[in-house]
């Protein structure tokens, strides 16, 4: 992965899904362009959050408060927990992951396996990631439930959470024959406790994600 060439234009193009922060629905232009990992190393350093889904260019608004402190505590808890038990590393948007010629996302964290290291360079990471993390937030909410849920599932995530800080959830998706089984759903209010066979011996009890 190498980013070279001249930056694109920032203005809406075709192809581009947009979320503006209050949106309650996505504005969606012409979508006969037809975006590639190649478009998306030459889009401007600028802090926006910018993914490709099946060739569609999704430009994310800044997160809110609440959004960013649920990813904070799952990063320092996955960390803190890596950083003891050597299993691999875990990464924090912005960071790429390239799926597919057509697919690059930033998810808000990724868990690579220390058996899969090669597959993270200086830009980001190619092939789907061991661990997947997106924290639920208003306008990209459907996007990460089911846009992305299929992605991740069709990519070979083996195991995605899904945060919702309104709710203080988490669901959880394990592969099983290359699909998800069905979704584990805990509550923060009910104390349950994060695990995974990923992480054998990791623990983060719901209360401490949302406190």
């Amino acid at each position: 992965m190498e980013r070279s060439g001249k930056l694109m234009a920032q203005t809406p193009a075709a192809g581009m899904i947009s979320y503006p922060r209050e949106a309650k629905t996505m504005a969606i232009s012409d979508s006969k362009t037809r975006y590639t990992v190649d478009d998306y190393w030459l889009f401007p350093e600028d802090n926006v959050r910018r993914e490709i889904i099946d060739g569609e260019l999704h430009v994310t608004p800044n997160p809110i408060r609440k959004h960013e402190m649920a990813v904070g505590s799952v990063f320092k808890y996955l960390h803190a927990f890596l950083e003891a038990h050597p299993l691999g590393t875990v990464y924090s948007s912005p960071f790429s992951v390239v799926l597919s010629d057509t697919d690059v996302v930033e998810p808000d964290l990724a868990f690579v396996s220390a058996e899969r290291s090669a597959s993270v360079t200086d830009d980001g990471i190619e092939g789907a990631p061991d661990l997947v993390v997106e924290v639920l937030a208003g306008p990209t909410r459907r996007i990460d439930e089911t846009v992305k849920r299929d992605l991740y599932e069709e990519a070979g995530v083996r195991e995605y959470w899904l945060v919702d800080p309104d709710e203080r959830t988490v669901r959880i998706w394990r592969a099983e024959k290359q699909k998800f089984a069905a979704p584990l759903d805990l509550m923060a209010l009910a104390e349950d406790v994060i695990e995974s066979p990923l992480l054998p011996g990791f623990s983060l009890p719901l209360p401490q994600i949302f406190s």
